[in-house]
């Protein structure tokens, strides 16, 4: 979870000071609150939401299965 305030570790740091790779970076997202109020997977409550996208991609790398975010398309 990543919020790019002042007093938090850097991302980085973070993979540094665990000697791992950081396999994602999750952005605060309102979504993720109110998924967990529907008690539903926020990818499932909001499949376009930030949380959801990087969820989705940590998973990809995760499990190996190649994840293309779906665009959206507009009319107007």
């Amino acid at each position: 979870r990543v919020r790019w305030k002042g007093y938090e570790i850097h991302p980085l740091e973070v993979g540094d000071f665990l000697s791992l790779p950081l396999m994602g970076l999750v952005p605060e997202d309102e979504n993720v609150k109110k998924s967990l109020v529907q008690k539903t997977p926020v990818v499932l409550y909001k499949p376009q939401s930030p949380a959801a996208k990087e969820f989705m991609l940590i998973a990809s790398r995760l499990s190996g299965i190649p994840y293309q975010p779906r665009r959206r398309f507009w009319f107007f």
